[in-house]
């Protein structure tokens, strides 16, 4: 083998490289000479699909290994292979429990959204995300940006309430969430609602100007229509 590397042949060092590796006798060795073919189809063969697929394997055999999904990711780019890798990393998220679910879950939502286009694809994937322990802010965040661009109010309404539980113990996080929710509340022509919200706010964390002023404008908003 080391004859054809010498010669400058890399195309049959290639072939040499994969019956080696169909002969290998362990996952290690098997990984090693997947990443030497994606390496030789890359750099030497500039076949970005082939060395795509060559890294694809040796993922697959130790998909906990950081490094090889970061250069699998850059390859995915070059070689077009975001869809056929989108779906091995949600199966192997489903199918393992020795992977770190966040990072191949939230990888695959946004490259479904960014790369496919597909929206309702990347919706369910943050959706998995939102539901794990514990919480992944990134989640609640994609979904309220998803929702809000939708106008699913309902939906939205149901994230901002997840996300006010979670940051239950912490009075800095609550209060742009009760804000939200209570300017979604306003958008929804429900000024009851939101009214509401801001009480809490005022009730839970105290006063502060921006919601008196909000206060006031619904309060003064209500009394002109009763008056009507």
């Amino acid at each position: 083998m080391a004859l054809y590397g010498e010669a400058g042949d890399p195309k049959r060092l290639a072939g040499a490289l994969a019956l080696q590796l169909a002969r290998s006798p362990d996952a290690a060795t098997k990984k090693a000479r997947s990443l030497a073919l994606a390496a030789l189809h890359g750099r030497e063969l500039r076949d970005a699909p082939g060395a795509f697929r060559w890294q694809l394997g040796a993922f697959e055999l130790d998909p906990a290994d950081a490094e090889v999904r970061r250069e699998l990711e850059r390859l995915a780019a070059r070689a077009g292979g975001w869809a056929a890798l989108i779906e091995r990393y949600e199966a192997i998220a489903e199918e393992r429990d020795d992977v770190d679910r966040v990072a191949l879950w939230s990888v695959a939502a946004s490259e479904k959204e960014r790369v496919l286009g597909d929206v309702d694809g990347a919706l369910a994937t943050w959706q998995k995300l939102a539901a794990l322990e514990p919480a992944v802010p990134a989640a609640f965040d994609a979904l309220v940006r998803l929702y809000e661009a939708r106008q699913a109010w309902r939906e939205l309404h149901d994230i901002y309430a997840r996300k006010l539980q979670l940051a239950a113990q912490d009075a800095g996080a609550r209060r742009p969430i009760v804000i939200a929710m209570a300017a979604l509340a306003e958008k929804q022509g429900d000024d009851a609602r939101a009214i509401a919200a801001y009480r809490r706010l005022v009730e839970e964390l105290g006063p502060d100007d921006a919601t008196l002023d909000a206060l006031e404008r619904l309060y003064e908003r209500a009394g002109a229509l009763a008056e009507v």
